[in-house]
């Protein structure tokens, strides 16, 4: 019963995000990495992620945009699986097609995360 927890959660809100999925062009999904330990946040090298109902091209402009920040990292390895593997199928059956900047965050502080999202909105 893994999705147990988020069930209601999540459920509650789907009506009011629907009426307006057909604006969302681009989706951050922010997460803890589970896998391996690192010091600030990470977006990932590929060019799309991989789930269940195909695959999701990856936000390249916005993700280059972030490289400038000290505590952005590029790599393959840590990315929000757990949250992925939740929440893209559940958003590509809402939205459709859309960009998808994943960002695994490490050991960051509360104003690191804040100037990357700060970054992803006025950079792209």
């Amino acid at each position: 019963m893994r999705y147990a927890y988020c069930r209601r959660g999540r459920g509650g809100g789907i009506p009011a995000f629907a009426r307006g999925s057909r604006r969302v062009r681009r989706v951050v999904l922010l997460g803890p990495s589970h896998r391996s330990p690192f010091r600030g946040l990470a977006v990932p090298t590929v060019a799309a992620f991989a789930t269940p109902l195909g695959e999701l091209p990856i936000d390249t402009r916005a993700r280059d945009a972030l490289l400038g920040l000290s505590q952005i990292h590029a790599t393959d390895a840590p990315t929000p699986r757990s949250t992925a593997s939740v929440e893209l199928p559940f958003l590509q059956t809402l939205l459709g097609s859309f960009d998808l900047l994943p960002i695994a965050a490490g050991d960051a502080s509360a104003a690191e995360v804040a100037e990357t999202l700060d970054a992803v909105w006025e950079r792209t």
